[in-house]
């Protein structure tokens, strides 16, 4: 290849963005998604304005557009530091929850916050506090976060295990900051580009040291609800652990997909077993039940993470390839194996030959942002409803359809070679070609982590739902003398409408016994193991049915 004939700039070499032409596209884009407030309406002799194009939005002609600010304007809109959990978190946390550095000034800025100072009152991990207080060995430190994941399912008392409870005293005021913040009405943690030493990194490389902090921090809440209710404190136990769900909705509903997974795995997890607890040991009056049955039904629902995961997934790739600035498209590709943490599928050959210019970035990013934007408006109306993989799958690229375009791209390399580049036309339309390829190519790569986190949101939906299904099970048994025959017998008065087990689309399994009342889901898996499941019997790892069972309350 002698020479070149495009005279637009590759895309390591482009100029700055405008910054206003920035929030320009994010707002046109939250319009696109559905954003809340009224709409004017136009009158019969004037046509209303064209909706902003979604996709167009969010092309960057010039490889400088800032991904942080923008997903923080779309994700962070009508959030402000009075309403925002995460700025009181970050004061019962402080600067450094996993220790090292701060995060950047510029996260602080985003957060309208400054940043904590820290104080011997901030919350501290169990494993530093074994370390650092207890002067705990490895092995002895081991065994008390297993005591931990023991007690947090059953009442328990201070002289059981005195080294928890002298660190619930120990972390009393930074709880208490935290349970503030569960009230909040939102959670926005926002991205940051720009490091106190004046570098830049991308999304990909955001720190979020808070996450495991936090988790913990719900541990506590849920360990110290089962030592109130040991304590015979029914109610302080109960407040406990909305206060811990709160958080994990908190978590659920952040911009980073870890965030989410965190959020649903701790809901999932060890709060469904200590609320199963509370329901089994916790004797309960109707008025109380009532009220709990309330609480539970009140816990504000996340956006579903899948959507908000979506928009910054996509943000995070193209920022990912902006920050590299790859020369060609084989290097766009292979440059994001890493990330996906997947091989790539054997590229066209010669495609390392083929300089990324504006047109062809341009096409890459259209064909890339506009199957992210379906597939996220898909979860977003779809959330709530079983999981169709045929749907889902449709709206991925065709591996024989990539194949094809592979092949011809190959074809057009070969002639654009033999010709050295002179035909403009043939240079354009191998630029296109090869843009869509490249743009298909990394949608098909990043998708695969959709349809496992569908599961996962419905997997937390089915737990709560198996929760409210139990509360209100005990509640009619109150006030009937018996448990009902049939679970739509809660209809109405006790439930505005009994759950289905989402993973089959059937009722839920609902059975009364003299030892036992069961009442189960088959899980994620679609297969009814006999109300066997992992969450209950490390052994049964195989089974992942989602059961909530206890002693009957009748008198003989």
């Amino acid at each position: 290849m002698s020479r070149m004939i495009w005279k637009c700039t590759t895309l390591g070499q482009r100029p700055f963005l405008v910054l206003s032409l920035l929030f320009v596209g994010v707002l046109g884009l939250f319009a696109s998604l559905g954003s809340a407030g009224s709409q004017a309406v136009p009158s019969a002799e004037v046509a209303p304005p064209p909706r902003p194009d979604p996709v167009a939005e969010w092309i960057d002609q010039e490889g400088s557009f800032d991904y942080a600010a923008a997903v923080n304007a779309l994700l962070g809109r009508s959030v402000t530091p009075q309403t925002n959990a995460i700025v009181l978190i970050w004061q019962a946390l402080g600067p450094t929850p996993e220790g090292g550095s701060s995060l950047p000034a510029e996260y602080f800025e985003y957060l309208g916050c400054p940043r904590p100072a820290g104080s011997k009152e901030d919350f501290i991990k169990l494993y530093r506090y074994a370390g650092e207080v207890l002067r705990l060995p490895e092995r002895a430190t081991e065994q008390l976060y297993d005591q931990l994941f023991l007690l947090a399912a059953i009442p328990w008392k201070d002289k059981e295990a005195p080294e928890l409870a002298d660190w619930l005293r120990r972390n009393e005021k930074a709880l208490e900051h935290l349970r503030h913040a569960a009230e909040r009405p939102h959670y926005f943690n926002p991205a940051y580009k720009l490091c106190d030493d004046g570098t830049t990194i991308s999304l990909r490389d955001n720190l979020l040291p808070h996450i495991q902090a936090l988790r913990e921090a719900a541990l506590a809440f849920s360990l110290r609800a089962m030592n109130k209710l040991g304590n015979g404190d029914t109610a302080g136990a109960w407040q406990d652990i909305l206060t811990a769900y709160r958080l994990s909705r908190h978590l659920a509903q952040g911009m980073w997909i870890i965030e989410g997974l965190v959020g649903v795995a701790l809901e999932t997890g060890i709060l469904f077993k200590t609320t199963k607890a509370f329901l089994e040991h916790a004797a309960l009056p109707p008025r109380q039940l009532a009220e709990c049955l309330r609480q539970l039904r009140a816990l504000p629902e996340p956006d579903w993470i899948t959507h908000r995961g979506v928009i910054v997934e996509m943000a995070a790739v193209l920022d990912h390839l902006q920050h590299k600035a790859p020369k060609n498209y084989a290097e766009a590709i292979k440059g994001m194996q890493a990330s996906f943490n997947r091989p790539f599928p054997p590229l066209p050959r010669q495609l390392e030959e083929v300089p990324i210019t504006v047109e062809g970035w341009v096409t890459l990013q259209r064909e890339l942002i506009t199957r992210y934007l379906r597939w996220g408006d898909y979860l977003r109306q779809h959330g709530n409803k079983p999981y169709d993989p045929t749907a889902l799958e449709a709206l991925r690229p065709d591996p024989k359809v990539l194949e094809e375009l592979g092949r011809e791209i190959e074809r057009e390399i070969a002639a654009w070679k033999k010709e050295e580049g002179q035909d403009a036309a043939r240079a354009w339309r191998l630029q296109e070609m090869t843009g869509r390829y490249a743009g298909m190519t990394l949608f098909f790569m990043s998708s695969d982590f959709l349809p496992k986190f569908h599961k996962t949101h419905l997997r937390r939906k089915q737990c709560g739902e198996l929760l409210q299904a139990a509360i209100a099970l005990e509640l009619y048994r109150c006030e009937q003398g018996r448990y009902p025959r049939q679970l739509q017998e809660l209809a109405g008065k006790y439930l505005p409408e009994v759950p289905l087990d989402r993973f089959r689309n059937q009722p839920l399994v609902y059975q009364v016994s003299p030892e036992m009342v069961l009442v189960y889901s088959v899980g994620p898996n679609g297969r009814d193991d006999a109300a066997r499941s992992y969450l209950d019997d490390p052994n049964e790892r195989e089974a992942d049915d989602l059961v909530v069972r206890w002693r009957p309350r009748l008198k003989p």
